[in-house]
C-alpha cells in the first residue's frame, strides 16, 4: 500500500510539473525545443535512452549474466559519444528541428517526407513498448490490471507532453533523472548492506558473474553496433540536442548525456545480482527486480519503484513529443507548403500538440493491442534495423556526393520491406532467413548500402544517358523550345512552388504568380506597339520587375538586351542605337533625349502587368532570337552576341547536368543580371523548375548569409571569383560554418586562382565546387568540378552534353593536341550564338558552319579534361618559347603575401620580349622579388620566369573578377 502511494504521489508531481510547464509553450518553436539551456538539453535527451529497458531489462541481465549486462547502457554512452564527436555540432548547424529534415537538406524533400513517416513508425513502435512496461509494472507491483495501468500512466504524461512540449519534458526530466539515480543508488546500497556488503555478493555469485565479457562479445558489439547507428537518428534523444541554444552546447550536452547515461546500467546490473544471491530459483528472470522491490523496506520500496516510473515517463514523454514534432514539421506543413498555404504559428502550436496526443494515443492502444503478445517485440526489433539503415542512408547523403534522392527512397522502401520479412520470417520458422546470425538490423542496414550505393550510381549513369537522349531528340520538338515556356509548364504543374527570392528574401514569388504577371506583362507590351522580332532594351536590376521584364518581353515575342543597373541615359541610348531597339524599357524618361523608341517606366509597367493577368500565348519558337548580350570587351571592343532561345535552352541543359541541379535546389546569385553568367542562371532555374534567390551585389555580407540560411530546399551558389575574393577579404572563413548547408558553388566568367580553390575546399569538405567555363558566343560548355579533381591547373574541365569542344590548329583544322602541342579552343553545339549583331564581317570570321572558333590556346588530354594556357593575343613570345600569362600568376599567386597580381611584356634586347609581374602585396608583408624567383622556379619553366617584378597598389580587373589585359595594352 505505501509503495503504491509513493508512486502515485511521484506521478502526480511530475504531472504538476509538466502541466506547470505550459506557461513556458507559448511558441511552437518552445514546443519541439528552441535555445534550450545545458540542463534541460541534458535531461531532456538522457532521458529516451534510460527507459524500462535500462532498468528492469538490464537487472534481468545482470540476474542471468552479471555486471556484463551493464554493456547495455554503456553502450548507449558509446553511440551518444559518437554522435557527439562527429555529428552534434554539424547537426545543430542545420536549424532544424527532426532527422528527416537533416535527411532533407542533403537528399532532398522526397527523402525527408519517407524518413519522416519511418521515424514516427519506429518512435511509436518504442513508445508502445514503453507503454507495455508501464503496464508491466502496475501488474506485477501494483497488481492492478495491466489495461487500467497503461492508461492511467499514459494519460498522464501524454497530458503534460502535449500541453508542456520539450519544457515538460525537460522539467519532469530533471526530476526522472534525480529519482532515478538517487533511488537506484540507495537500493543497492540498503541491498548490500543487508546481503553482509559486496564481498558476500562476491562469494555468493560465480566469477564470470564480475568479468565484463560474459554475456558474450557477439551482444556487446550488436549493442555497441545498434547504439552507434541508433545515436545519430533517433529522434527523440537527437531533438533536445537540435534545440540547444548553440553548437557549442548542442556539443557538451552530447558528452553529458553520455556521462548520465553509460553508467546507470551498472546499479541496475547489480541490483539483478542482488537479487540471484537473494532468489537465485526465479522461473523468469524478467522478475528479478520486481520481486526485489518487493522484498525490500516498504518505503524503500516505493522510492525504487517510482524510479522505475521515472525511467518509463522519461522515456516516453520525448518519444511522445519526437513524434508529434515529426509529423507537424516534415508532413503538415510540407503539405501545407506544396499547396501554397501558410500556418501561423498558433495554428502550427495547436497541430503540434494534437499529433503528439494522437500519436501518444496510438501507442497506448497499441500497448493494449499487443500487451500479452510476442509481436509487439518484434515490431520494435523491426523500428530498430528501420532506425539503423536510416543513418547509413544519411551517412551516404553527408559525405557521398553521388548520392541520389530517388536512391535514397528506394533504399529507405528496400529496407522496410526487408526487415519486415526478417522479422517475420524469424516469429514464423524460428531462425533468420539464408545466414541465421544475420538479424533483422544487420540485414536492413546492408540493404540500406547496397541499394543507396548501386541505385546512386546507376541513377547517375541514367542520368547522364537520359540528359543525351533528351538533347538529341529536341530536333524533333520534343523539348521545349523556350524559357518561358517552362515557365508556363510549371505554373501548371507545380503553381505555388516559390521560382523567385527578391529583396533579400522578403518578396517570394511562386511559379503561378510569375508567369501571371510575365503574360500581363507580355499583353502590355503588345498595346504598346511591340512586334514579333523586336528588340527591346531594358535597364537591367536585382529584382522581380526585372524578372518579369525578361520573361514579358520573350512571351510577347520581342527579344531583349540588357543595361547596366546603373548606366547613365546616354550608354543606354548608345546600345538602343547599336541594336535598333524598338523600345526602351528604363526607370529615368531622360534617355528618350538621345535615341528615338517607344519608352515605358520600368516600376509602372510591371505593377500594370500585376492587374492584368495571364492571357493566351503562342510561345517564341527554338530557333527565334531571344537575347542579345554585349561582351565584357576584355580584349577589344564589346559586341553585341544574338542567341536564340535554343541556345538559352541548351544552355539551361548543361549548367542542370554539370552542376548537378535538382528540384529543391534554391539558387544564391548575387551577379548583375544584365551579364551572361548570372541571366543564364536565371533561365537555367526556371527550365530546372527550381528557385533562383536574387541578391543586390556582395557588398552586404549579413544579406548573403542570410541567403545561406533560407530554410527551404538545397542552397547553392553562383559566384564569380571577384565575390569569392570579397567573401574572403570581409568575412574571412566565415563561409566554412555553412559547410553542410551549401550543394555546391559554381563559379564562372574567369578562372579561380588556385590559393582560392584550396581555401574553399578546405572550408568546405563536403560541398561540390565546380569552375564554368564558356563565352557570350559559346555560352557555358565545361564544368570542371575541381573538389573532385583538385590540381589540375589551368583545367576547365570537360565538355558538356550540348557541346563538343575540339582543338583547331591556325587554319582552323582540328588537330591532334597535347601539353606540348597546343592549338585553339572551338566549340560546337546548340549553345552557340547566331552571330553578332549588325556585323556579318565578323560573324563570318568567328562562326563558320555553326563551329565558334576561339582564341583559347589549350589541349585535351587522354581523359577529356581541356586546359587552357591563355588567350592567343596574350601569350608572350620568350626567344621563340611560348609563356602564358595566366600560367605565371597562377604559380605567383600561391606566394605567401601576395594578394594579386597580373603577369605583361616587357621588352628585351636579346629575347624580343621578357616578361614583368605587377604584384599587389599583402598587409605586412614584404616585397622581396629574389625569394618570388626562387619560388617559382619550383614551379615553371625558366623561360617564364619574370625578369622583372613591380609593386603597385592595385591589379585593373573587370566587374567579375577578370584581369583587364586591355588597360595595360594601351599604357
Amino acid at each position: 500500500m505505501i509503495q503504491i502511494i509513493i508512486v502515485s504521489f511521484y506521478v502526480a508531481v511530475t504531472i504538476a510539473v509538466g502541466i506547470w510547464t505550459k506557461k513556458k509553450t507559448k511558441s511552437s518553436r518552445a514546443f519541439d525545443g528552441a535555445g534550450l539551456g545545458m540542463l534541460l538539453c541534458v535531461a531532456a535527451g538522457a532521458g529516451e535512452w534510460l527507459g524500462g529497458t535500462a532498468t528492469t531489462g538490464v537487472a534481468e541481465y545482470g540476474y542471468e549474466y552479471g555486471l556484463s549486462g551493464a554493456w547495455y547502457t554503456i553502450a548507449n554512452g558509446i553511440g551518444i559519444c559518437f554522435l557527439a564527436v562527429f555529428f552534434a555540432k554539424l547537426f545543430r548547424s542545420l536549424n532544424m528541428s527532426t532527422v528527416s529534415g537533416i535527411i532533407g537538406q542533403f537528399l532532398g524533400e522526397k527523402a525527408k517526407r519517407v524518413s519522416a513517416a519511418l521515424l514516427i513508425l519506429v518512435m511509436a513502435a518504442v513508445g508502445s513498448s514503453q507503454m507495455v512496461a508501464a503496464g508491466t509494472l502496475g501488474e506485477e507491483l501494483f497488481h492492478m490490471h495491466a489495461a487500467a495501468a497503461i492508461l492511467i500512466l499514459g494519460m498522464g504524461v501524454l497530458l503534460y507532453t502535449a500541453l508542456g512540449g520539450m519544457p515538460a519534458v525537460g522539467c519532469t526530466n530533471i526530476l526522472h533523472m534525480a529519482v532515478m539515480y538517487v533511488g537506484s543508488i540507495a537500493a543497492v546500497i540498503v541491498c548490500l548492506a543487508e546481503a553482509g556488503g559486496a564481498g558476500q555478493l562476491t562469494a555468493a555469485l560465480p566469477e564470470s558473474y564480475f568479468a565484463m565479457d560474459a554475456i558474450g562479445i557477439s551482444k556487446i558489439g550488436s549493442w555497441i553496433i545498434a547504439s552507434v547507428l541508433g545515436a545519430c537518428v533517433a529522434q527523440a534523444g537527437i531533438q533536445p540536442i537540435l534545440a540547444s541554444k548553440d553548437e557549442r552546447t548542442a556539443v557538451k550536452s552530447s558528452y553529458l548525456i553520455a556521462v548520465l547515461v553509460a553508467p546507470f546500467g551498472i546499479l541496475s546490473a547489480m541490483l539483478g545480482m542482488i537479487a540471484k544471491v537473494r532468489y537465485p530459483s526465479l522461473d523468469n528472470a524478467k522478475l528479478a527486480l520486481p520481486v526485489l522491490l518487493m522484498s525490500m523496506h516498504p518505503v524503500m520500496g516505493g522510492f525504487v519503484m517510482a524510479s522505475i516510473m521515472a525511467a518509463i515517463l522519461s522515456t516516453a514523454s520525448p518519444i511522445f513529443l519526437a513524434c508529434g514534432t515529426l509529423f507537424t514539421r516534415d508532413i503538415y506543413l510540407e503539405r501545407k507548403r506544396a499547396k501554397g498555404q501558410e500556418a501561423d504559428d498558433k495554428r502550427i502550436l495547436k497541430v503540434s500538440r494534437c499529433a503528439t496526443f494522437m500519436i501518444g494515443s496510438l501507442c497506448m492502444l497499441l500497448a493494449l493491442a499487443f500487451y500479452d503478445s510476442q509481436r509487439l517485440l518484434d515490431i520494435v526489433y523491426f523500428a530498430y534495423s528501420i532506425r539503423g539503415s536510416l543513418f547509413i542512408i544519411l551517412l551516404l547523403g553527408i559525405y557521398w556526393k553521388k548520392a541520389s534522392e530517388k536512391a535514397a527512397v528506394y533504399a529507405m522502401v528496400s529496407t522496410g520491406i526487408v526487415g519486415l520479412f526478417w522479422v517475420v520470417y524469424k516469429n514464423a520458422a524460428g531462425s533468420y532467413p539464408i545466414f541465421p546470425q544475420v538479424n533483422e538490423t544487420y540485414a536492413a542496414v546492408i540493404t540500406a548500402l547496397v541499394v543507396m550505393a548501386a541505385g546512386s550510381t546507376l541513377l547517375e549513369r541514367y542520368g547522364r544517358k537520359e540528359l543525351q537522349h533528351q538533347t538529341e531528340k529536341r530536333g524533333n520538338n520534343t523539348m521545349f523550345q523556350s524559357i518561358v515556356e517552362c515557365v508556363y509548364e510549371h505554373a501548371q504543374a507545380t503553381p505555388d512552388k516559390v521560382a523567385v527570392i527578391t529583396s533579400g528574401g522578403g518578396v517570394e514569388t511562386t511559379y503561378r504568380e510569375l508567369y501571371a504577371m510575365a503574360s500581363g506583362y507580355a499583353a502590355m507590351l503588345r498595346e504598346r506597339g511591340l512586334k514579333k522580332g523586336d528588340v527591346v532594351a531594358a535597364k537591367a536590376s536585382q529584382s522581380l520587375n526585372y524578372v518579369v521584364t525578361y520573361l514579358g518581353v520573350h512571351l510577347a515575342g520581342g527579344v531583349i538586351t540588357s543595361a547596366q543597373e546603373h548606366m547613365p541615359s546616354k550608354g543606354i541610348a548608345e546600345i538602343v542605337r547599336a541594336v535598333k531597339a524598338r523600345m526602351v524599357i528604363s526607370d529615368n524618361e531622360e534617355v528618350m533625349k538621345y535615341c528615338d523608341a517607344i519608352y515605358l517606366d520600368i516600376e509602372k509597367a510591371v505593377d500594370a502587368a500585376k492587374s492584368a493577368g495571364p492571357a493566351e500565348w503562342e510561345f517564341p519558337l527554338a530557333e527565334d532570337s531571344a537575347d542579345i548580350l554585349f561582351t565584357t570587351g576584355t580584349t577589344g571592343a564589346s559586341k553585341g552576341v544574338e542567341l536564340s532561345h535554343k541556345a538559352l535552352v541548351a544552355t539551361a541543359q548543361n549548367l542542370i547536368y554539370g552542376c548537378g541541379y535538382r528540384e529543391d535546389t534554391v539558387l544564391v546569385v548575387p551577379g548583375p543580371l544584365n551579364h551572361a553568367n548570372p541571366i543564364r542562371k536565371l533561365f537555367t532555374t526556371f527550365i530546372n523548375g527550381s528557385t533562383i534567390y536574387i541578391l543586390n551585389g556582395m557588398t552586404n555580407m549579413k544579406a548573403f548569409f542570410t541567403a545561406l540560411n533560407y530554410p527551404k530546399g538545397r542552397i547553392a551558389c553562383c559566384l564569380p571569383p571577384s565575390a569569392i575574393r570579397t567573401i574572403f577579404q570581409l568575412s574571412q572563413d566565415e563561409i566554412g560554418k555553412y559547410a553542410q548547408r551549401i550543394d555546391f558553388i559554381e563559379s564562372a566568367t574567369a578562372p579561380l586562382p588556385e590559393p582560392d580553390k584550396e581555401r574553399l575546399c578546405r572550408l568546405l569538405p563536403n560541398t561540390r565546387l565546380l569552375n564554368n567555363y564558356g563565352s557570350s558566343e559559346a555560352a557555358s560548355v565545361c564544368m570542371y568540378e575541381y573538389s573532385k579533381y583538385p590540381g589540375k591547373v589551368g583545367c576547365i574541365g570537360q565538355a558538356m552534353p550540348n557541346s563538343r569542344i575540339f582543338i583547331v590548329d591556325d587554319r582552323k583544322e582540328e588537330m591532334q593536341s597535347s601539353k606540348e602541342n597546343m592549338g585553339l579552343l572551338a566549340c560546337e553545339g546548340d549553345v552557340n550564338m547566331k552571330g553578332y549583331i549588325n556585323d556579318p564581317e565578323l560573324t563570318r570570321e568567328v562562326l563558320i558552319d555553326g563551329v565558334v572558333y576561339t582564341n583559347d590556346i589549350g589541349y585535351i588530354d587522354e581523359d577529356g579534361f581541356i586546359y587552357i594556357a591563355g588567350r592567343k593575343g596574350d601569350v608572350i613570345n620568350v626567344g621563340g618559347l611560348k609563356a602564358a600569362p595566366t600560367e605565371v600568376e597562377e604559380a605567383a599567386l600561391a606566394i605567401d603575401g601576395i594578394e594579386d597580381c597580373i603577369c605583361l611584356p616587357m621588352e628585351h634586347p636579346i629575347t624580343g620580349q621578357a616578361l614583368k609581374l605587377l604584384v599587389v602585396m599583402k598587409d605586412g608583408t614584404d616585397f622581396c622579388p629574389k625569394q618570388f624567383t626562387a619560388f617559382l622556379r619550383t614551379r615553371l619553366e625558366n623561360h617564364k620566369i619574370p625578369m622583372k617584378y613591380e609593386q603597385v597598389e592595385h591589379i585593373a580587373r573587370t566587374y567579375n573578377g577578370k584581369l583587364d589585359r586591355k588597360v595595360y595594352k594601351r599604357s
